[in-house]
């Protein structure tokens, strides 16, 4: 089964407006009967999206729209079209404060904006979900390219010149969550301080490229909204942290010792490399500790070595000697995971 999220703007009632006098938001079945008329590549940008997707009946919809009337009624308009035609699972879902006041709009709709689609990301983990950006708002397509980053979802886009879909290229960045990790108490202290004076220790510890994830909220701070999408990602990314095996020695290039959690290993590298490789290919689960060796330095990087049925290894350089890891995938999808993965993962 698959999920899509899709940023719905007003195309649907702006193409609507050049064939007919505008619609009222009022006239209910209107715009249902534009669609029916014009089709799905010619109705609206969102539905010219979701047609190259192919979804099936059963997929669940959800359409993410403004807090305007003209975007409420685009919203509930697409939803009842699709679900005459069947779709089931369709779901308007509006983003409180994400009005044309600007103020608002930066204050409370940006923050609602990432809240409800990391919502909805967590509760289609079990699916296939992807993110259609398309309509709405511009700040829309930007925020919803960090969530597919940091949730490793894909993110299509269309513009009206497009004949095809187009998936947005996966940025060649991966977020370092371990740099969130050792300021996260920090954050905390200043988000949970009662006003700023309270909260001045924290945030003067805080290393500058991390306040960008603080704002002022007036007598306090708070999470920006690229805080919230960071937060989440990040206890979504401990939830399914994962696992190690190791062998019977115990015995690592950390010395002896068995780790279950990869949060466990007292290494920052190997940690960021490890899950660098985990967010590339969502399915590994388990990490197994191979040969190693404590001798000879080397920047940090991940090598890849062979495969085999249900794995593939690796050769993880660190700056105190080097250590063989087998990541374990579902049984043939060791060439899908080479591919995602590929041959050399530098920091």
């Amino acid at each position: 089964m698959n999920t899509f999220i899709i940023s719905c703007g007003i195309s649907l009632l702006t193409n609507a407006s050049r064939t007919s006098e505008k619609p009222s938001c009022e006239e209910k079945g209107m715009l249902c009967s534009f669609i029916r008329e014009s089709g799905w590549k010619d109705s609206c940008a969102e539905l010219n999206s979701l047609r190259h997707l192919e979804p099936e009946k059963c997929d669940s919809i959800f359409l993410v729209c403004s807090d305007t009337r003209d975007g409420r009624y685009c919203a509930e308009e697409i939803s009842d079209y699709l679900m005459s035609e069947g779709y089931m699972m369709v779901f308007v879902e509006k983003v409180e404060g994400l009005t044309k006041n600007a103020r608002q709009f930066k204050k409370l709709g940006l923050i609602n904006l990432v809240n409800k689609m990391t919502t909805l990301l967590m509760q289609g983990e079990s699916t296939r979900t992807s993110i259609v950006s398309t309509g709405g708002f511009k700040a829309q397509i930007a925020y919803s390219t960090l969530l597919g980053v940091l949730f490793n979802v894909p993110v299509y886009y269309i513009h009206e010149d497009f004949s095809e879909l187009v998936e947005l290229p996966s940025l060649p960045i991966h977020f370092d969550f371990s740099a969130f990790e050792d300021a996260f108490h920090e954050i905390e202290a200043v988000v949970a301080a009662p006003g700023k004076k309270e909260a001045s220790p924290a945030m003067n510890r805080l290393p500058d490229e991390m306040r960008t994830l603080v704002e002022d909220h007036g007598d306090r701070y708070g999470l920006s909204p690229v805080g919230q999408a960071v937060q989440a990602a990040y206890t979504r990314s401990r939830r399914n942290d994962l696992r190690i095996l190791c062998q019977d020695s115990h015995h690592t290039v950390f010395g002896p010792g068995c780790f279950e959690k990869i949060a466990e290993v007292p290494d920052e590298d190997f940690r960021c490399l490890v899950r660098m490789m985990k967010r590339l290919y969502v399915p590994v689960s388990t990490i197994c500790m191979d040969a190693f060796s404590p001798h000879g330095t080397h920047e940090p990087e991940a090598e890849f070595i062979d495969d085999g049925p249900g794995y593939l290894k690796y050769k993880i350089w660190l700056r105190e000697g080097w250590q063989m890891v087998k990541l374990l995938v579902p049984a043939g999808q060791e060439k899908s995971a080479k591919r995602h993965i590929g041959q050399r993962i530098v920091l």
